[in-house]
């Protein structure tokens, strides 16, 4: 009746029989996890007959079982993360109910996982578990890289439990890092206004300093200084050669020229602030400005300077001038700042006045005048120079001086001869051609400096010649000029004959009727003469203008030939407006004496 036990398919040799063959045991631990059923385990029981025996009574004898194991799961493992640490970057401007981290755990059980914040970590409270494993910002958060004090770390923990609440061990760590945005311009403090600065100082000296802040922290908030512009104010700012530098890091202004008040006498620098300094994108840079005006002070250095006219010189009447006139003013100026010593010039003569017979008495003008001489002033040398040196000076500090030369001709006016009151350029004068006979052209007074108490009654007037243009004189003078045939119809009137008015001489009136068909302009050459023999000519040009004063007549055009029906109207007028002709005529105007078909004439064909 003994038996023996014997598995015969033993499913991945899990159970085994134990030594007494008598019992029927596993032969490694169940997991549900990896394989949750055994099927077709087979065992036999076999007795004590002899194996393979054909003797009924003496074989072996077995029976055989077959069955299965099923392996029911219990809750044996604990959720796993991997992994078990996130770290996270994200910039500042990070907005609230955003996922910043997906938490990815397993169980080897079967069941859900419950993600949790660990609420004991302060930094939690800015964020949510969302989506089941979702770390995500919570609404209201808000994230300033910023702020003070800085924050750029945010670490909390996150627990994962199994339904039977085992938890993964440790628990996960998300760590949030905030970076900075540039959301902020440098600032840069108002600059009060510099100087002014002496217009000698030395380049490379420090003038003033510009002070920049920047919200922004780190990289963003780093930022270096420029000059972007130098203007002056030349009836509005216009940008000029840069005069200045300013230290990148500091913000120190340094003079980087010799500097001019006389040319730019006050400097407006556009200073900038950009940020991101050190960053080699600098993209999102951003730059602010402010202005720093630069006043120029002066120093005497410059030099009087003195208007040198064409004519320098001055003239000296001695029969009309007086003790005192003014004979000449000297225009001088100084470039340094008005209203200052530097500017303020001083007048005196130098040299050149020995005898002293010219002065200067208001120092503070360039007018030299004739100086009062003892004795009469013949005792002055006539025609000769007198070169005058004039010291212009300023008033300093460091007084500067200019010499200029000034002359003075003292003149014998008895030498000097008439000039006609009216100047000494052609005067042009209409008459009409229809003007009676005493009709007067002008009066062309002229008057003398050598008799001026004498007045205009010393002086004599006549014409010296006549000319026609176009010329039809027929004979010459003595020099070859042309005279006209017939008398000419101009004359100057005697003193007898105009008032006795005694400053209105010259008086010049029509002779001889006029004819512009004959001539259209006359060229007059008029004549004075004091009683020293001294002669002055003045050119009168008279133009004769048109009057209609001729009738048309009737003429054969034989021009055409003798059959071809045509009649000329020869108009021997300018001025005549138009003619009526008759079928095939024209009308011709007669013009410098020459007979044209006119075209341009208004005609009537009736």
């Amino acid at each position: 009746g003994k038996l023996d036990l014997v598995v015969t398919k033993n499913i991945d040799n899990i159970v085994a029989i134990d030594d007494s063959g008598t019992k029927l045991l596993l032969s490694k631990q169940l997991d549900w996890e990896k394989k949750n059923m055994y099927s077709g385990i087979k065992i036999e029981a076999r007795d004590v007959g002899l194996p393979g025996s054909t003797d009924p009574n003496r074989a072996q004898r077995t029976a055989t079982h077959t069955f299965n194991i099923q392996v029911t799961n219990i809750n044996d493992n604990d959720p796993v993360c991997d992994p078990t640490q996130y770290e996270v970057t994200k910039d500042e401007s990070l907005a609230g109910s955003t996922t910043i981290a997906v938490i990815r755990c397993t169980d080897a059980d079967t069941g859900p996982l419950t993600y949790a914040l660990v609420a004991s970590d302060p930094d939690s409270s800015k964020f949510n578990v969302v989506n089941t494993n979702e770390i995500a910002t919570a609404a209201a958060a808000t994230f300033d890289f910023d702020g003070s004090p800085q924050k750029i770390k945010y670490e909390f923990g996150v627990t994962v439990k199994d339904v039977d609440s085992k938890a993964a061990s440790p628990p996960v760590k998300v760590i949030l890092y905030i970076t900075g945005v540039n959301e902020h311009a440098p600032v840069i403090s108002p600059i009060a206004d510099v100087g002014p600065i002496s217009e000698d100082t030395a380049p490379g000296t420090s003038i003033g300093k510009a002070v920049a802040t920047d919200a922004d922290k780190g990289i963003d908030g780093e930022f270096f200084f420029s000059i972007q512009k130098t203007q002056a104010n030349f009836g509005g700012l216009i940008d000029v050669p840069a005069k200045f530098t300013i230290d990148a890091v500091t913000g120190e202004v340094f003079t980087q020229a010799y500097l001019d008040r006389e040319s730019i006498s006050e400097y407006t620098l556009t200073i900038a602030a950009t940020d991101q300094a050190n960053k080699l994108d600098q993209t999102n840079a951003k730059t602010s400005t402010e202005t720093m005006v630069v006043k120029i002070g002066d120093i005497n250095d410059n030099y009087p300077t003195c208007v040198r006219e064409v004519d320098f010189f001055h003239k000296v009447n001695l029969k009309t001038a007086s003790d005192g006139d003014l004979l000449l003013t000297v225009v001088c100026t100084d470039r340094d700042l008005a209203g200052t010593t530097a500017s303020t010039l001083k007048y005196t003569i130098d040299s050149g006045n020995g005898a002293g017979y010219f002065s200067m008495p208001d120092n503070t003008k360039g007018e030299i005048k004739l100086a009062t001489v003892a004795g009469p002033k013949s005792v002055i040398n006539t025609n000769v120079y007198y070169p005058l040196i004039l010291k212009v000076e300023d008033g300093g500090p460091n007084v500067k001086h200019t010499l200029h030369p000034v002359m003075i001709q003292v003149e014998d006016t008895t030498n000097v001869p008439p000039t006609f009151n009216i100047g000494t350029g052609t005067q042009t004068v209409n008459l009409p051609e229809n003007s009676a006979v005493g009709t007067p052209i002008g009066t062309f007074p002229a008057s003398d400096v050598n008799e001026p108490s004498a007045g205009a009654t010393t002086l004599k007037y006549k014409i010296v010649s006549i000319l026609s243009d176009p010329i039809t004189a027929t004979a010459t003078d003595v020099s070859g000029n042309p005279l006209y045939p017939i008398n000419p119809p101009f004359a100057i009137r005697g003193l007898q004959e105009i008032y006795q008015a005694p400053d209105v001489y010259g008086y010049m009136v029509v002779t001889a009727p006029l004819d512009i068909e004959a001539v259209r302009k006359w060229i007059i050459t008029i004549q004075v003469e004091d009683t020293g023999g001294l002669t002055t000519n003045l050119q009168i040009d008279v133009i004769v203008d048109p009057v209609n004063d001729n009738p048309p007549k009737w003429i054969t055009d034989n021009k055409y030939g003798a059959n071809n029906g045509r009649i000329v109207v020869n108009v021997n007028d300018e001025t005549a407006a138009a003619v009526q002709i008759i079928g095939d005529l024209k009308a011709a105007g007669y013009i410098d004496d020459l007979d044209v078909v006119a075209t341009g004439t208004k005609v009537d064909v009736l």
